[in-house]
């Protein structure tokens, strides 16, 4: 009677549909170091530059590890387009970095943290056309979009607290 029971049990199991378990990212973050990494390609770390004329170029693709210099040591090529306009807070950090676009498009600026980031272009900073923020498990928490033609632009980040970001700029399809 007993063996009777386990076929029939395992008769029963082995028919019943089985169903897939779909883990969301925002429940499992264990997983989100494993997300990180394959988020997208790391270029070279670079040190954010205190004058338009030191900015050290940003690749468009990889993301980067960006040190961030004392924000009131920065001459900014426009004045910040935030609180900031008054000068920079207290412990801030910031820094500029240079970017060369080569086809027109809708290009994403993101950071690991929070920031804000201006996009200039000459003497003028460029108005933003979206912001939004990363995924849970991304390594960006702020993307901003702005629509570039090809030529080279500066990235003005201010307001951070952190010694160092992760930025990024990819073109949109």
């Amino acid at each position: 009677m007993t063996a009777e029971i386990i076929i029939t049990t395992a008769l029963l199991l082995a028919s019943a549909p089985v169903q897939q378990a779909r883990v969301p990212l925002t429940m499992a973050p264990d997983l989100c170091p494993t997300v990180m990494t394959l988020a997208g390609s790391i270029g070279m770390p670079v040190t954010a530059a205190t004058s338009v004329a030191a900015a050290p170029a940003l690749a468009v693709g990889p993301r980067s590890r960006v040190a961030l210099a004392d924000a009131a040591g920065v001459r900014f090529a426009v004045a910040p387009g935030h609180a900031e306009k008054q000068g920079p807070a207290a412990g801030t950090r910031g820094g500029l970095l240079a970017v060369t676009i080569s086809m027109p498009g809708r290009y994403r600026v993101g950071l690991s943290g929070p920031a804000w980031i201006d996009m200039v272009r000459g003497k003028a900073a460029l108005r933003s056309v979206a912001h939004v923020h990363g995924d849970p498990c991304s390594p960006f928490r702020k993307l901003v979009d702005f629509d570039l033609v090809p030529g080279r632009y500066l990235i003005q980040l201010t307001g951070s607290t952190a010694p160092n970001l992760w930025v990024g700029v990819n073109r949109q399809q």
